[in-house]
């Protein structure tokens, strides 16, 4: 029995250890803009966020220091009496701070604190006005409504935060000034906490409720979302919202938090990725245009120059008059070798120079590649395609470039009786599917050659996705999505 009940207890201080660290790891891994610190049983400061470095104007030096030596004997003093009373009642605890910083500036902060095992006490405060200076003449705050008790309001007047808080028993919620200018909506109007969430947007509102609950419910700290929310102008305002839970007897009575308007930031954020969407659009047409001139300049070349060499040497080939049956044999062989390169050199020129699509629609220089190619093989190309599509000269030439590269892969190696090429408009772009019932191949080695290369290299000009699905003896499906 005694061998039971030391393993009983060993077992139970191993999972009280392993809790206690998943509770370290979450309190100082999350982040807060309220002042989080953890400190050990001698009141070392063993871990500190930033939001309470910069309220106490301190730097990191200060961990694993004694607050007895960080702060003046009023602050202090108030730390270690916080974390006595959390460890002596062995649950959460809600206490307020007010005194002065060494400047003189006034020190508010209500805490909220727990012990993460029997030597550590975790906790996390939020920057309040003291409510003694709430309302000096005991009258209520001009930004409040007479009826509403000051009292129970932990909201600074003074903070350009935009600040609320909701009182969880009364199903009340406040809100100061600063919080009814950015959304417009004023004190006096039915604004309860189920009139908010009806103000957000229906994408992220469930998301929100959902979120509201699972903390409560879970008895957690701190919380925050971002979503969209509806002004009283009607516009929707991008918005980061956090707060922490008071518990009294383990209940949550209240919730206080701020609200921060990330409208602008999302603006300029998506300005900025506008930019750079168009700046890499105009670096890849200015690459396109260079490829196609250089291809032009290439296919002018073999055309012109390399065929009038090959005439010349033709002109003398005919010059000749050989009498001995073997030179006659070399000479038609001659001959032919030069008809061969002719024929070749027609070709790479066609391929190098793309038809006139500039003016003609996608489709139209899609149907026109494929007619030509359907003439030299044993095999059938479908085209179908949507007669709505429109797309950039730059973009419109590598499409087309793309369904040119993987044709030729398909009819040079995949024996395929049956190929389908499709040109749809989506929401989200393009899409150009050319697929195949040839013997297939294994995808991952097949990336790595010149011809599938050069269509991931397009595609990427452009921000375009390449999905291949093939395998041996299944065929092969190349499915290109452009962005437009």
């Amino acid at each position: 029995m005694k061998a039971k009940t030391i393993k009983s207890n060993i077992t139970t201080g191993m999972e009280t250890q392993r809790r206690s660290t998943q509770v370290f790891d979450s309190f100082t891994q999350e982040s807060s803009g309220n002042l989080r610190w953890i400190a050990d049983s001698q009141d070392n400061l063993i871990y500190v966020n930033q939001s309470f470095l910069q309220y106490f104007n301190k730097g990191v030096e200060i961990v694993n220091h004694n607050i007895n030596h960080i702060f003046p004997k009023n602050i202090a003093d108030l730390f270690s009496r916080a974390h006595r009373m959390t460890r002596k009642e062995a649950k959460p605890q809600h206490t307020n701070m007010s005194s002065k910083h060494e400047d003189g500036r006034a020190i508010s902060l209500l805490i909220n604190s727990f012990s993460i095992d029997p030597a550590h006490v975790a906790a996390e405060a939020v920057n309040i006005h003291p409510i003694s200076e709430i309302s000096a003449n005991g009258k209520s705050p001009s930004n409040l409504e007479p009826e509403q008790d000051p009292k129970n309001l932990y909201l600074s007047r003074a903070t350009s935060e935009a600040i609320w808080e909701w009182d969880i028993v009364n199903s009340i919620v406040f809100r100061n000034q600063q919080l009814q200018k950015m959304t417009g909506f004023i004190h006096n109007e039915k604004n309860d906490l189920l009139w908010w969430f009806d103000r957000i947007h229906l994408a992220d509102r469930e998301r929100v409720q959902h979120s509201v609950a699972a903390v409560l419910d879970n008895k957690q700290i701190s919380w925050q979302e971002e979503y969209q929310f509806q002004c009283a102008d009607g516009t929707f305002k991008v918005i980061h919202d956090r707060g922490i839970v008071i518990y009294e007897n383990e209940l949550p009575v209240r919730m206080i938090g701020s609200l921060q308007d990330l409208t602008e930031i999302k603006q300029l954020r998506v300005q900025l990725l506008e930019e750079r969407i168009t700046h890499q659009k105009e670096i890849a047409e200015s690459i396109i245009d260079a490829q196609e001139r250089e291809r032009v300049r290439l296919g002018n070349e073999l055309h012109d120059n390399v065929n009038q060499i090959l005439t010349t040497a033709r002109l003398y080939l005919d010059m000749m008059n050989p009498t001995d049956a073997h030179d006659i044999d070399v000479r038609t062989k001659t001959r032919e070798f030069i008809l061969m390169a002719y024929e070749e050199i027609r070709k790479l020129s066609k391929d190098l120079v793309s038809p006139q699509i500039k003016a003609e629609s996608l489709a139209t220089g899609i149907q026109d590649l494929i007619n030509d190619i359907t003439g030299a093989g044993s095999f059938k190309i479908d085209f179908d395609y949507d007669d709505s599509i429109w797309v950039t000269k730059s973009m419109k030439i590598t499409l087309y470039r793309i369904t040119q590269e993987q044709l030729k892969n398909v009819i040079q190696y995949s024996e395929a009786k049956q190929i389908k090429v499709e040109l749809r408009s989506r929401p989200e772009g393009i899409m150009l599917k050319i697929s195949d019932d040839g013997k297939g191949f294994d995808a991952k080695t097949a990336k790595q050659g010149i011809g599938l290369s050069n269509i991931y290299e397009r595609a990427n000009l452009f921000g375009g996705l390449v999905d291949l699905e093939t395998a041996p003896g299944k065929g092969c499906s190349l499915t290109l999505l452009m962005p437009m």
